[in-house]
């Protein structure tokens, strides 16, 4: 299904809009600014936690979280 939501860094302490699709294992967010795609999320369920990458502007960070 279809998901949205934000996040924040704490440094920069501005919303960050998000929003994509899910399945029963995995969820694809691209990551907007001023209204333009400027990042991926690639993330794969891991028992409670979501793990997998961010991908922008050449590079590439692991995520984890969890609930």
């Amino acid at each position: 299904g279809y998901l949205s939501g934000v996040y924040f860094y704490d440094k920069y302490r501005k919303l960050i809009t998000v929003n994509g699709n899910a399945t029963s294992d995995e969820i694809n967010l691209n990551e907007y600014k001023d209204d333009e795609p400027i990042a991926t999320f690639h993330l794969k369920r891991s028992g409670s936690k979501l793990k997998g990458d961010w991908l922008g502007k050449d590079k590439r960070l692991p995520v984890e979280a969890g609930w």
